[in-house]
């Protein structure tokens, strides 16, 4: 939500996640996977992406006026019920309607056969992140904290990829001990 985005401290806070309902009609608010909220800093980059995202969905709630939706969510944390408090999505169309998470599935499945990447998956853009960022000698707890993980062991062990710049810098620091 963009209440969780706070553009003067340059943060975002993890507080909830989106999941399917049981109804399999709505979507709904649970807390992040191991309940690991946290607060996460964003780069110049990405906040240049959202503040531009936040004026042109504020200036197209104006254009569109009461044909605008606006997104609810009850008290049971269920999306889009008609009843509830309204709430502002980061994740919204122009119109204000709700873009699913299953939205990315369909955009895996034109990346894997439209442009024939089979290796690429949603999931696996948190990888490429974590490496990079090992990659670029940001202390592993660091990341951890930022992935909501509970054990550093996961972001290492399975986030952690080795990469030809680590090899490289491996060896110059091997030779280094001479």
């Amino acid at each position: 939500m963009w209440d969780d985005i706070d553009f003067d401290l340059d943060t975002i806070t993890v507080r909830r996640q989106v999941q399917m309902g049981a109804d399999k009609i709505h979507w709904m608010f649970t807390p992040p996977k191991y309940e690991s909220v946290r607060t996460i800093s964003m780069d110049p980059v990405l906040k240049d992406v959202l503040q531009r995202r936040r004026r042109l969905l504020e200036s197209c709630r104006e254009a569109y006026a009461e044909y605008y939706h606006q997104i609810t969510v009850d008290e049971r944390g269920m999306l889009d019920t008609g009843e509830g408090e309204n709430v502002s999505l980061v994740n919204t169309r122009e119109n204000g309607t709700f873009i699913q998470p299953r939205t990315m599935t369909s955009t895996a499945k034109v990346i894997h056969g439209d442009l024939n990447i089979p290796e690429f998956t949603y999931h696996g853009l948190r990888h490429t992140h974590a490496t990079r960022l090992m990659e670029a000698g940001v202390n592993p707890k660091a990341i951890q904290q930022r992935l909501g993980h509970k054990k550093l062991i996961l972001t290492v062990n399975t986030y952690g990829h080795p990469t030809e710049k680590m090899e490289d810098e491996l060896r110059l620091a091997m030779a280094e001990f001479e």
